[in-house]
């Protein structure tokens, strides 16, 4: 398997646009998935590769036989290598595959015409040293287009090495000695022509997994680029996270708040579910199990979460409401400012924290109404701060939807510091403290569930792997404290 932070140091180099000096996320695939993936293609070539029947036949003496190919392949001890060439006409870096020490053993046989059993006359031996294979991105399309072959081969002549079968041919076909020769230089010729239709099958045989699709929890837009490092094939583009294909909306659901006696404002309680990572719905826990090597990765960068985060943690330009408690009236509008935003690891592995604060302006008004009069008592201006709103989220596999998932509850959110800009005499100051309050539980109930609730956002599926080999239940990870940034991995029982 190959190591995560391997393919974090690779990707955070090659992710960084240095045209726009962004740092965006970015995907490898490991050698060792490669090499399974060249496993599989050339299997697939052998099994559907048994008594093929060549378009022309051979003739002897004035009648015709059919020709027929049975195909091997031996991968045993195929060696895959990652390259990288410099495309002048792309102007681009292009990848390249070398795929190298592939056998191929072609039986060729006759038919003859009385209906008996095909007659093996010959074996085409070819060794491959080496199918170069460039890989070519258009947008976000991947294509794969093969740049040569390299390989040796021999035919051996059955008819030499075996007697009996020389009579049979001569005595039941009618082979004469220039009908072996043209049968030599036929086997010659094929010999000559196989290797390319061979290295062109595998190339069409070759199904890399859409690796941009595999993470539908960032978009990936813009015109790709990818490149060959060490034992990884990088790809990478403009990205943002997808909230967009969240099953629970961030903008849903409502935090649990309650007034805290020893503190001014409110507070998220300890019992409260918004705090509780979710689970899913077989009613399992996400696995936690996390290991440091694996086969797929994404290096989502600090920014990615920043950016994106703060995106729909900014509040609404402004709300209102209002109210009424016995025969007191009330009612207030409040404007809310992001005024800070911090992201770190907190030290548990892929957890994050997001700690913000919010601080509001805002105009109340408060009056008595009895019967249907109301009396306008007091005007209120007010400020005041939301510091802070602290929200956990972390990344984690769903094992049972074969799904990466980041997870996020709230882990605090108070508050505090909210003042009169007006002085107002008792009773009325009462009444403004009540115009506060409100003010206050509506801003930690609103724009916090707002900001994030109990959210589950799948990053990555891994289920397309599957037809590559089994997941294991484990996810590959590795942290980059100092810049608070993360590669996660598929971890494949290869």
């Amino acid at each position: 398997m190959a190591k995560a932070s391997a393919a974090h140091e690779f990707l955070k180099e090659f992710a960084f646009d240095l045209n726009l000096g962004k740092e965006n996320a970015g995907i490898a695939i490991s050698i060792e998935l490669m090499r399974r993936l060249v496993q599989i293609s050339f299997a697939e070539i052998s099994s559907q590769a048994a008594e093929l029947f060549s378009t022309t036949q051979f003739k002897v003496d004035g009648r015709n036989y059919d020709l027929s190919f049975d195909v091997a392949l031996d991968t045993s001890n195929v060696h895959v290598a990652f390259d990288k060439i410099i495309s002048a006409g792309l102007n681009a870096v292009v990848p390249v595959i070398r795929s190298q020490n592939i056998g191929t053993a072609l039986s060729v046989f006759i038919h003859p015409d009385t209906g008996a059993p095909r007659i093996p006359v010959a074996r085409i031996l070819i060794d491959f040293t080496e199918i170069a294979t460039a890989l070519i991105l258009d947008k976000l399309a991947i294509t794969l287009s093969l740049l040569e072959n390299r390989q040796t081969g021999r035919v051996e002549k059955s008819w030499e090495s075996d007697a009996a079968l020389e009579t049979r041919l001569r005595d039941d076909l009618g082979f004469s000695d220039d009908t072996f020769i043209e049968l030599s230089e036929l086997m010659s010729a094929i010999r000559l022509i196989t290797p390319d239709e061979i290295a062109a099958a595998y190339i069409d045989s070759l199904n890399l997994p859409d690796v941009f699709a595999l993470f539908p929890g960032v978009i990936f837009e813009g015109q790709a680029r990818t490149s060959a490092e060490g034992d990884f094939l990088l790809f990478t583009a403009d990205t943002r996270l997808n909230f967009e294909q969240c099953p629970i909306a961030p903008t849903s659901g409502i935090v649990t708040t309650e007034p805290n006696p020893g503190k001014d404002g409110v507070f998220v309680p300890d019992g409260s579910p918004s705090k509780e990572f979710p689970k899913d719905s077989a009613g399992k826990d996400f696995s936690g199990e996390l290991t440091r090597d694996g086969h797929v990765f994404l290096f989502a960068p600090k920014k990615l979460f920043e950016v994106n985060f703060e995106g729909i943690a900014r509040p609404a330009v402004g709300f209102s409401d209002s109210g009424r408690k016995g025969i007191f009236r009330w009612g207030y509008s409040l404007s809310l400012m992001l005024e800070k935003f911090v992201l770190s690891i907190t030290g548990k592995p892929l957890e994050f924290l997001i700690s913000m604060k919010l601080n509001g302006l805002g105009f109340g008004d408060a009056g008595v109404k009895i019967g249907s009069v109301y009396w306008r008592a007091v005007g209120i201006a007010f400020r005041g701060d939301i510091d802070p709103i602290d929200i956990l989220f972390r990344i984690a596999l769903d094992f049972h939807r074969k799904e990466v998932v980041l997870i996020s509850s709230i882990a605090r959110a108070e508050a505090k510091n909210f003042n009169f800009m007006v002085g107002a005499p008792f009773p009325l100051d009462k009444i403004a403290e009540f115009v506060l309050e409100k003010a206050a539980e509506k801003a930690i109930k609103d724009q916090a569930g707002r900001i994030l609730t109990t959210t589950r956002i799948p990053i990555g599926r891994w289920l397309p792997l599957e037809t590559v080999a089994t997941l294991a239940n484990v996810l590959a990870f590795h942290e980059d404290k100092e810049k608070d940034s993360v590669t996660i991995g598929a971890v494949l029982q290869l």
